[in-house]
């Protein structure tokens, strides 16, 4: 049998194992059961030739010993770089089928904390719960036992075919690009082979230690066809690799081959003082809460303690009291009192953004450091968000759009606040753009409405016309948007 035809088939039998999910699980979620189990069932039948001899040597002699770190030497009876101490296996799993979720369990906490490590990162736990519950975790279990994925039934370079075929099937399911979990082996072997094209009388020396490191390792193809290639050249040699991603499912699957592999694990490794500079930057946002129907505010800012952004509510000191609207009793308790000191005509649904806006302005305060105008959007019961743009720091002031200014194009987005009267400025162009190109037929034609013949506009439009260009100006200025910042970003990239 072929490699090709191997991997079609081992993958399609897994691939079947899926099909259990049907009805319980959404398909772009198949990946979360299947994967893992994969990756279990491959680290059982790499440690089944040695389990006997482990368990006797661990319950007769090491249980005894009370030592701090007993690893290496069960790592040692195992023949590899890891070890499992819990009596199951895949094959006494299925033979308990009434305690199919406990024994798991039990399974996976035996394993050493390099592979322990693994299966975390795929969420496991949440799984064999829910499994469970449908009553199918025995089923998967049951047809998992039945394959054979030892590396001298299935070596690293078909299993990593098979993990690269799954994660495409998922990857169609779930709408995403396969490509940002894995790259095709045969253009990581061109890659490979051009890399190394001038190394070639290095890598053969004596001895030579040579360090492979991906920052986008993906599931591991890059360090595992770099590693081999070495090794083709150098029987002696010592590759040493190094990899980091950002896809917790992948790195999983990545660290998995190299364990089998016998390279050493280091989950982390020295880094820049990035935490700092990311505590530099904080800023403040607000809005209304469906849920709880309540106006907010939150300061959002890195926490270096835990090393993530957090979101935390803002409170204002006791010398600046403010009502927010929502509560009609103080939304009129509010009105008479603008009206007491003559000022009329007041918008209560703007004083949140007058509110921040303010707190952004006003250097005598700690939000005075953040800095940028304000991202304004307005967020629907829906779900749906409509974003506008703000003149910033004045009415005088520049446009700016989604934090960035506007510069060198006119007109850019249609609908900007003024910062001081918190009121929006709905600016149709006195004369047709020029938009042919993003619109579609039916838009072309209501466009053309609103325009007379010598392309001014229409001074008759009706509230709903005038709503409807503004709908279409503002799709147009977006896309325009998005153009305009890849061009910044390309001219600013350059050296």
């Amino acid at each position: 049998m072929s490699r090709t035809e191997k991997v079609r088939k081992l993958a399609g039998f897994i691939w079947s194992i899926a099909e259990l999910l049907r009805g319980d699980y959404k398909q772009a979620d198949y990946g979360k059961v299947i994967l893992p189990f994969t990756v279990l069932r491959r680290l059982d039948c790499v440690l089944e030739p040695t389990k006997a001899l482990v368990m006797e040597f661990y319950e007769t002699k090491l249980k005894s010993m009370n030592l701090k770190n007993p690893e290496p030497l069960l790592n040692q009876k195992a023949g590899v770089t890891f070890h499992n101490i819990s009596q199951f296996t895949f094959q006494k799993l299925k033979a308990d089928p009434d305690n199919v979720a406990a024994n798991l369990r039990n399974f996976i906490n035996g394993f050493s904390i390099a592979g322990r490590e693994i299966i975390e990162y795929f969420n496991f736990t949440d799984q064999i719960n829910r499994l469970d519950e449908a009553n199918l975790l025995f089923l998967i279990v049951k047809n998992f036992a039945e394959i054979n994925l030892h590396p001298d039934e299935v070596n690293s370079m078909e299993m990593g075919y098979v993990f690269e075929e799954l994660i495409r099937k998922f990857s169609e399911l779930s709408n995403e690009t396969a490509g940002e979990h894995f790259t095709p082996r045969e253009v990581i072997r061109l890659m490979v082979n051009l890399l190394f094209l001038n190394e070639r009388n290095i890598l053969t020396q004596e001895g030579i230690v040579t360090t492979i490191y991906d920052p986008a390792c993906g599931t591991g193809g890059m360090l595992s066809l770099a590693e081999e290639y070495i090794k083709e050249l150098n029987q002696n040699s010592k590759p040493v690799v190094f990899g980091q991603e950002i896809n917790p499912e992948s790195y999983a699957i990545c660290k998995s081959d190299m364990l089998i592999k016998g390279q050493n694990i280091i989950s982390e490794l020295s880094r820049p003082d990035y935490d700092n500079a990311r505590s530099e930057a904080q800023f403040i946002f607000g809005g209304w809460r469906w849920q709880t129907s309540e106006f907010s505010v939150w300061r959002l800012f890195y926490d270096l303690k835990q090393e993530v952004f957090t979101a935390q509510r803002y409170f204002l000191d006791d010398s600046q009291p403010v009502c927010f609207i929502g509560d009609l009793e103080s939304d009129d308790l509010i009105l008479e009192l603008y009206e007491e000191v003559g000022m009329k005509d007041i918008k209560l649904d703007m004083q949140p953004l007058k509110l921040l806006i303010n707190k952004i302005r006003d250097t005598s305060l700690p939000s005075s450091s953040i800095r940028g105008a304000p991202q304004i959007g307005k967020v629907y019961r829906s779900g749906n968000c409509k974003v506008f743009g703000i003149l910033w720091q004045s009415s005088n002031g520049k446009p700016h759009y989604q934090g960035r200014p506007i510069v060198g194009i006119q007109n850019l987005v249609h609908q900007y606040f003024d910062p001081d009267t918190c009121e929006l400025i709905n600016n149709l162009p006195d004369k047709k753009p020029d938009i042919v190109k993003f619109l579609h037929n039916d838009e072309i034609s209501f466009v053309n409405l609103c325009y007379n013949e010598v392309d001014n506009l229409k001074v008759d439009l009706n509230e709903f016309q005038r709503g409807k260009l503004h709908e279409i100006l503002r799709q147009v200025a977006y896309e325009q948007f998005l153009i305009a910042v890849k061009i910044i970003e390309q001219t600013e990239a350059q050296p």
